[in-house]
């Protein structure tokens, strides 16, 4: 309890903190530093003495710890459009590419070895693999494989400054609200975000119901859990509609980088999270799947996206 609360001191002492690591993440990086700390002080010392030596010395481990973050680039397999033939897009620090290209780009990158690229494409093309002996790259085939499942796109989100699991939350948030900024250039967002889905927070089912009438025998009623995918674009049509509301992307992707910014000193800093509350809380009323909920997070998106005024918005 009392490495907590040097831990929540430390963080109140400087706000970035909260941006660059989850709670989680802060207090068991502090309570791994007091232990190195602790080992080094004379008990018979004054106790104020020591007390400034381990703090002296935590906080040159915390440094080391916080400055050390680089770059992190997480990726989420999704359904975006119906057609895959989509050229790769790029809104601020979010990435959309079909899974190929991904998979290209990573085996370019050094990320995946030529194997597991080989066999992933023979996966995704619906050949059955031969049971590879266990390594370090079969198991980096298998994520592969369990993260992208059978979705034709993967987003990729790359932050730097974020500890693992901070940057991991940032990024998953970054890509909800890029999706959601997509979905606005139709008339229905909703019904377009219905098909527009991250792997990691929908995946496609059948939901069956059993409804029993009196004196009748009914058979159970069934219905996917939501679209597969998106709106179906021509070849062509998404990168001629993505040139045409490049300012609509570019405000966008502002938003974006605010998001995932380790300090949260971007330009505009004020509109831009107020801007990211809107389009969050209209992501959320969106996927909502109980009706008075949904007005109300349809309400708070409303809510902060009149406070745009103040902006002169």
């Amino acid at each position: 309890n009392a490495i907590a609360a040097v831990s929540d001191q430390l963080m109140s002492a400087d706000p970035t903190l909260a941006r660059k690591f989850t709670l989680t993440e802060w207090k068991a990086l502090v309570r791994r530093a007091f232990g190195p700390a602790l080992a080094m002080i004379d008990l018979d010392v004054d106790p104020a003495k020591n007390a400034d030596t381990v703090l002296t010395k935590i906080r040159t481990a915390l440094g080391k710890q916080v400055s050390g973050h680089g770059v992190l680039e997480f990726a989420f397999g999704c359904t975006l459009f119906g057609n895959a033939a989509v050229q790769p897009f790029i809104i601020g620090p979010v990435r959309y590419e079909s899974r190929l290209d991904w998979l290209a780009r990573k085996r370019h990158d050094g990320a995946v070895s030529a194997v597991t690229s080989r066999r992933v494409e023979q996966a995704w093309s619906g050949k059955r693999l031969h049971k590879r002996k266990p390594s370090h790259d079969s198991i980096g085939e298998t994520d592969i494989l369990e993260a992208v499942c059978s979705c034709p796109f993967v987003c990729s989100i790359a932050t730097s400054g974020l500890a693992a699991e901070a940057g991991r939350e940032k990024a998953l948030t970054a890509a909800r609200l890029a999706t959601a900024a997509i979905a606005l250039l139709w008339l229905n967002p909703s019904s377009v975000l219905d098909g527009m889905n991250l792997i990691i927070d929908r995946r496609l089912h059948s939901q069956k119901v059993l409804t029993y009438i009196p004196g009748k025998i009914v058979l159970a009623g069934w219905r996917l859990s939501h679209l597969p995918h998106g709106p179906w674009m021509e070849n062509g049509e998404w990168e001629r509609e993505f040139a045409k509301y490049s300012d609509h992307f570019g405000v966008a992707g502002k938003l974006l980088e605010y998001m995932v910014s380790p300090t949260g000193n971007v330009p505009q800093l004020k509109m831009m999270n107020t801007l990211a509350q809107a389009l969050l809380w209209f992501h959320e009323g969106c996927r909502e799947t109980v009706t008075l909920m949904a007005i109300v997070k349809y309400s708070a998106a409303l809510d902060a996206g009149a406070s745009l005024m103040g902006f002169g918005v």
